[in-house]
C-alpha cells in the first residue's frame, strides 16, 4: 500500500503542480476565460487514464503459464526503464515553470480553446499512464489494497497542491522530487529484479539456485519483508542472476545520478 501511496503521490502532484502552473499563467496575463479549455483537458485525460487502468487490468486476467510470466516479466523490465527515465528527466527539468508557461503561451497563440485543451491532456495524461504501469507492477509484487493506496496518494498530492497554490507557501519541492527520486529508483531496480525472475520462471533465462536464503531471518512474504521487497527489491532466496541485477542496476543509475547531480546548472 505505502508503494503504491508513494507513487501516485509523485504522479499526481507532478500533474497537479502542471496544471496549477497553467492556470496561474492564464491568471497573469488575463487569459483566465480559457480556464474551461484547460478543465476539458484534465477531464479527459483523467477518464482517459481510468479507461487506460480497465485496459491493464483486463490484460493482466488473459495469460496463463509461462506466458504470464512472459508478460510479467515484460512490464517489470519497462516499468523500470520508465522509472529510470522518468527520474532523470524530472532531474533535467530545472527550469519546469518557464517550460510550462512557454508552452502555454504557444498554445494560447494559435488555437487557444483546442491548444490548452491538448496540452492539459498531455500534461495530466502522461502521468495518468505512467501511474497505472508503476502501480500494476508495484501490485505483481506486493499485494494489499491498492485502491487504498492510490486513493490517499491522489488525495495528498491534491492536497499539496493546494497549499502550495492558495497560500502561496513556499515548500521545499526540490528536496521532495530528489528523495522521492532515489526511492523510485531502489523500486526500480526492485522491479527489474522481479522481471528477472519472471523470465528465468519462462525459460527465457537460464534457472539457477538461490545463492542464500534468509527466509528464517525475514521472509519476504511477510509484512515488513513484503514492504521491503516493493521499495528496495529485497529477496530472501535470490539467484545469483537476480542478486547481479540488482546490484548492477544500482551502480549504474546511482552513478549516472550523482554526476548529474554534480553536473555544474
Amino acid at each position: 500500500m505505502f508503494t503504491e501511496f508513494l507513487i501516485t503521490f509523485r504522479e499526481a502532484l507532478e500533474a497537479a503542480l502542471a496544471i496549477g502552473i497553467i492556470m496561474a499563467y492564464l491568471q497573469r496575463t488575463g487569459n483566465l476565460r480559457h480556464a474551461g479549455s484547460v478543465y476539458v483537458g484534465v477531464l479527459t485525460a483523467l477518464v482517459a487514464s481510468v479507461f487506460t487502468a480497465v485496459a491493464f487490468n483486463a490484460l493482466f486476467g488473459g495469460f496463463e503459464g509461462a506466458a504470464e510470466n512472459i508478460f510479467e516479466g515484460s512490464l517489470m523490465v519497462f516499468a523500470s526503464l520508465l522509472v529510470t527515465w522518468m527520474v532523470f528527466w524530472m532531474m533535467k527539468q530545472g527550469r519546469l515553470r518557464e517550460d510550462i508557461e512557454n508552452k502555454t503561451a504557444v498554445a494560447l497563440s494559435r488555437n487557444a480553446a483546442v491548444g490548452l485543451s491538448i496540452f492539459a491532456f498531455i500534461s495530466v495524461f502522461r502521468e495518468g499512464v505512467e501511474t497505472v504501469i508503476f502501480i500494476s507492477a508495484a501490485a505483481v509484487q506486493e499485494g494489499g489494497n491498492t485502491l487504498f493506496g492510490v486513493a490517499a496518494g491522489l488525495s495528498a498530492a491534491i492536497l499539496l497542491s493546494l497549499i502550495v497554490f492558495k497560500t502561496a507557501a513556499r515548500l521545499n519541492l526540490k528536496m521532495f522530487f530528489k528523495i522521492t527520486s532515489i526511492v523510485l529508483i531502489l523500486f526500480a531496480a526492485g522491479i527489474l529484479v522481479h522481471g528477472v525472475h519472471e523470465f528465468q520462471e519462462a525459460g527465457w533465462l537460464p534457472a539457477q539456485d538461490s545463492i542464500w536464503n534468509t527466509t528464517n531471518i525475514l521472509d519476504d512474504e511477510g509484512t515488513l519483508g513484503g514492504i521491503m521487497r516493493t521499495l528496495v527489491g529485497y529477496n530472501d532466496s535470490p539467484t545469483s542472476l537476480e542478486a547481479a541485477s540488482w546490484l548492477g542496476y544500482l551502480v549504474l543509475v546511482m552513478t549516472a545520478y550523482n554526476r548529474l547531480q554534480a553536473a555544474p546548472k
